[in-house]
């Protein structure tokens, strides 16, 4: 009797443990789910003005772009950042691009922005030497859709060139061509300043110093090496050209340049018959 007795003890026993460890583990999970939950799904607000804008680079490692949404005020835990991103399987996912984050996204609506929200990415741009402001605002609109009214009345707002340091009516001669790199629809302002600031990282002091050897200003230096290239895209006839010129402004004798009447056309090059 003894021992049924304590065989049905046990029986109980057993029963009421596994009824306890299920509990138990149910318990565990809803709070960890519900802390997952609040952790990945509660939305995120900052204080700045929405959206904000926010480039992710080639190649840069995700705890730099933590490191820069929570600097930014746009995250409140780099961990959480992390969390999100492990458990989204996204480590090496984010796309290389400018992305404006509104207001209020929560950790996981931040991964699925970078993964397959609406960006705006690196476009190649060829601005050859010679365009006018007019032609470079062509050039952008068509390759990464910005305002091109916009680039070409900054460009020629006295205010906003004086504000960049240059003391001339517009940056007309002074936005430097080349091969860059741009975000698809860029402000008309960030690409005259980008323009602006290669144009006088490549005019370095010899550059400056030769300018005063001549005789000449650097803004007369400029606008002469505008009407040259605008005779020539080939490098070797440049000198030769450019000397005739400069022998005619020695004299007093008018340049009769056919780059300066080109630039007057509205329609861009045609060929003179006068």
């Amino acid at each position: 009797m003894n021992t049924e007795r304590l065989n049905k003890y046990l029986e109980k026993l057993i029963s009421y443990l596994n009824r306890k460890d299920v509990a138990i583990v149910v318990s565990v999970f809803l709070i960890i789910w519900t802390t997952l939950y609040l952790i990945l799904f509660t939305p995120n607000y900052y204080t700045k003005d929405s959206p904000i804008q926010f480039d992710i680079h080639k190649g840069e490692p995700l705890s730099s772009i933590i490191d820069r949404l929570y600097d930014e005020n746009i995250i409140p835990s780099k961990n959480n950042m992390y969390l999100a991103a492990y458990i989204y399987g996204a480590q090496n996912k984010l796309r290389a691009a400018r992305f404006h984050i509104p207001n209020g996204l929560s950790y996981l609506d931040l991964i699925d922005l970078f993964t397959d929200g609406k960006a705006d990415f690196l476009r190649e741009v060829d601005l050859r030497d010679g365009l006018s402001v007019k032609w470079m605002a062509y050039v952008l609109k068509d390759k990464i859709f910005m305002d091109s009214t916009s680039f070409v009345n900054l460009s020629f707002d006295k205010q906003f060139v004086h504000s960049l340091g240059l003391k001339r009516n517009s940056f007309e001669g002074f936005l430097m061509p080349g091969k860059y790199e741009f975000y698809e629809r860029s402000s008309a302002k960030e690409i005259i300043k980008i323009l602006y600031n290669s144009f006088n990282k490549f005019m370095v002091d010899s550059l400056w110093e030769q300018t005063k050897k001549n005789g000449y200003s650097f803004e007369q230096i400029v606008t002469l090496a505008s009407i040259v290239k605008g005779e020539t895209n080939y490098k070797e006839e440049m000198p030769r050209i450019a000397s005739v010129y400069l022998n005619r402004l020695r004299i007093g004798m008018k340049l009769q340049a056919d780059p300066t009447i080109q630039y007057l056309q509205t329609n861009g090059w045609k060929r003179l018959l006068f």
